[in-house]
């Protein structure tokens, strides 16, 4: 249980840079983009270093 909550961040992170990709990218999103591909890696590196 504890691994799959620290792989929320990243899988939403992927799902959401998914989407506006989709959608498209323009003004916020880009902010957003970002934004959500930082969590993430802070997320995986933290895990790794562990």
């Amino acid at each position: 249980m504890k691994y799959f909550l620290y792989q929320i961040v990243p899988i939403a992170a992927i799902i959401c840079a998914a989407i506006l990709a989709l959608k498209g990218i323009n003004g916020w999103g880009w902010f957003l983009t970002v934004g959500f591909l930082l969590a993430g890696a802070d997320t995986v590196k933290a895990q790794l270093s562990k």
